[in-house]
């Protein structure tokens, strides 16, 4: 468990909303970086993330230390966030998350008060935030898992031109932050809740809804998924995807493309073998495409062909143009 913890509980770096995993060093492109003040409490004092063992009623202060490494002033915002499981199964975090995609009753934003601070920032300097965390009299079982999200409010955004196109770029920080009362966490789970056929901007798809009841985090999921027809042991589609990362007592969507040969009406049935290190899950569920779906996904089948060769000529037609422009401007005819 502490590899999985080093490995995610580290710093994220986020452009345009999308989170990439970044090693400590890699973040002064956003102009600044930051880390915990280890605590007491804390449970591993080489990782800069909070990783606290905590006791019921218990109070606290957590200090995030923000480091300017801009040549320039900046105010940061500092702002508690929990953590959910993503659909493509990776690690999210946001102030809130909804009843639809967590198992727990209490998340990392009821701890911490406040929702959220600024401070001003000097050049190579570095400013303390701190938040107060307090436990509830309740015991938490497992983990709850969460965080605090920086970004420069100074200016909103970044302006880079690449290849002559305008990229606007915006940074934000997120540190990591558990909070777990037992020395031993509880064993991952893993259950499959629900399967449907679906049309997603056209486009034919398999959502199956899984969850994980327990407060835990893991990582290194892989899972394999085929489709057979009900009564047949012949294997009609296979997908399968790895390194993913689930949340502790969240819910999540793994959704994939089907194809042709499921398109039509009938009883299916989804097999799922899934793993994280040594813990094995096996799911059997049936689904139906009735008569109407086969319509849909019929429809978001040609939908989907018709934008691709629409895309195809296109590329066709500017690769014709620019070849053209080229030989015109360098008289070559």
């Amino acid at each position: 468990m502490t590899k999985i913890m080093s490995r995610w509980l580290v710093i994220l770096a986020v452009v345009i909303g999308t989170a990439l995993v970044l090693p400590v060093m890699a973040q002064s492109d956003a102009g600044f970086t930051i880390k915990a003040q280890p605590s007491a409490n804390t449970i591993n004092r080489k990782q800069d993330c909070f990783n606290l063992r905590v006791k019921p009623n218990q109070q606290q202060t957590l200090t995030v230390l923000i480091t300017n490494t801009d040549n320039k002033i900046h105010r940061i915002k500092t702002t508690p966030v929990s953590s959910y499981t993503s659909d493509n199964g990776s690690l999210a975090y946001k102030p809130r998350v909804n009843s639809s995609q967590t198992n727990s009753d209490v998340q990392f934003t009821d701890l911490v008060a406040g929702n959220g601070q600024t401070v001003e920032v000097p050049a190579g300097q570095t400013r303390k935030v701190q938040f107060k965390l307090a436990i509830p009299n309740k015991k938490i079982t497992g983990m709850v898992l969460g965080g605090f999200q920086s970004e420069a409010v100074d200016n909103q955004s970044e302006t880079t031109t690449q290849k002559g196109i305008r990229i606007n770029n915006r940074y934000s920080l997120l540190l990591g932050a558990t909070v777990q009362e037992q020395s031993r966490l509880p064993v991952p789970q893993l259950k499959l809740l629900t399967v449907k056929s679906q049309v997603d901007q056209g486009i034919p798809e398999l959502v199956s809804r899984f969850a994980s009841p327990v407060p835990i985090l893991f990582g290194e999921l892989k899972i394999n998924a085929k489709i057979m027809r009900v009564g047949s042991n012949k294997i009609i589609q296979q997908v399968q995807s790895e390194n993913m990362t689930v949340a502790p007592a969240t819910n999540f969507n793994y959704r994939f493309r089907l194809n042709q040969r499921i398109v039509t009406k009938g009883k299916y049935m989804l097999v799922v073998n899934a793993t994280s290190g040594a813990t094995r899950w096996q799911f059997h569920q049936q689904f139906r495409i009735s008569k109407q779906q086969v319509e849909q996904l019929k429809k978001g089948t040609n939908k989907s062909s018709y934008l691709k060769m629409i895309t195809i000529i296109v590329i066709i037609m500017i690769t014709f143009v620019g070849v053209a422009y080229f030989l015109l401007c360098n008289h070559i005819y």
